[in-house]
């Protein structure tokens, strides 16, 4: 068997380089079960993009539902300058 062949244990094992462009990655990540209601608003790409947009039938009409509570949270939120509350204090009101 040769050595150092493309499927060589040196190569095969090495870690990923793994280049960030400057500017990205530096986005702090929000963990959602921190905040009251499981719901936080996060932007990682800095663009107004709409990804899914649920139709009036079926069980989408649910999902608009809750994207609509959710939205209501998060501007509440923004409004009354509140970001975070406690974990003991989620579900109590």
């Amino acid at each position: 068997m040769k050595q150092g062949g493309p499927c060589s244990s040196k190569t095969s094992k090495r870690a990923p380089v793994i280049r960030v462009p400057s500017g990205l990655g530096t986005a702090k990540v929000q963990y959602a079960p921190r905040f009251a209601g499981g719901v936080v608003e996060q932007d990682y790409l800095g663009v107004d993009i709409t990804y899914y947009t649920p139709t009036d039938r079926g069980y989408e009409a649910e999902i608009a539902k809750r994207m609509a509570q959710w939205r209501e949270l998060i501007s509440s939120r923004a409004s009354s300058g509140s970001t975070r509350k406690s974990l003991s204090r989620i579900g109590s009101k």
